[in-house]
């Protein structure tokens, strides 16, 4: 389910002209608008980020327990609790 977009006080960027100039004609190139794109820039960078992730998690999983257990969770889970 898309989430629903919502209007929410604007965020100002700090930018060269020659920046401003390449985020312009980019989005222009994509045909967006620059809000829009900026958009996109940060969907897809979200994405890129969780596919790094997925695939570092099974480095640092053992036995089918996620990386996010932590060795309290462990030592609660075999009655070593705290």
């Amino acid at each position: 389910m898309a989430e629903k977009l919502t209007i929410i006080a604007p965020l100002t960027i700090r930018q060269t002209e020659s920046m401003a100039r390449d985020i312009h004609m980019l989005a222009e190139l994509h045909g967006m608008e620059k809000s829009e794109y900026i958009r996109h820039l940060v969907a897809e960078d979200k994405l890129r980020q969780h596919r790094i992730w997925e695939a570092r998690n099974p480095l640092f999983t053992s036995g089918g327990l996620d990386a996010t257990d932590t060795t309290h969770d462990n030592a609660v889970r075999e009655g070593g609790g705290l």
